[in-house]
Formats: C-alpha cells, sequence, structure tokens
C-alpha cells in the first residue's frame, strides 16, 4: 500500500472518509462507534497541513490537508490497513 499517516502515540492507520466535506463529517452517530475521530486534545493548535475542527458533537478532530482523520475499530494492531476501501468509501490517509 506504501507509506500511510498514523497516530504517533499509538502507530494505527488513520483514514479519511470520502463523504465528509471540509470542516463538515459526515460520520456521525452510529458511524464513530466503527470509525472513532482521531481527537485533538484541549489546546491544540493547526500547525503546517494539520488543523482542528470543531464537529457539532463538540469532538474536537483533526484534520490532515483539510481531510477529518479517523480511526478503524477494524484495525487490531500498528500498521493495520483493514478499513482501506471499506464501503468504497474510507481510504487510509496518505502523506
Amino acid at each position: 500500500m506504501g507509506p500511510v499517516v498514523a497516530d504517533a502515540a499509538t502507530g494505527f492507520t488513520l483514514y479519511t472518509f470520502d463523504r465528509d466535506q471540509p470542516g463538515q463529517p459526515a460520520c456521525v452517530a452510529d458511524c464513530l462507534l466503527a470509525w472513532p475521530p482521531f481527537a485533538a486534545p484541549e489546546g491544540a493548535a493547526a500547525s503546517g497541513d494539520w488543523t482542528v475542527v470543531a464537529r457539532e458533537d463538540t469532538i474536537r478532530q483533526w484534520a490532515f490537508r483539510g481531510r477529518l482523520l479517523y480511526f478503524s475499530t477494524q484495525d487490531q494492531q500498528r500498521g493495520d490497513t483493514k478499513g482501506h476501501g471499506v464501503d468504497g468509501a474510507w481510504q487510509a490517509a496518505r502523506p
């Protein structure tokens, strides 16, 4: 698959959702059970390609190059990319 963007702390792959719009997540409610957002801690600030989006559900979520980032509950260990291609709408984030 080549290089993917991963959480530095856990090594788990991060994903984008094709149905999201910039700053407007389409993954809400039950979707978040399978695709938890890559939450930004309080005080996190934008830097370079990285921004923080304040969702309506009060979660502050990281975005990379304007694309909101999520984890996949299908991934069981660092380096897994089992969420890539799910429903034709989930893609592993690329550097």
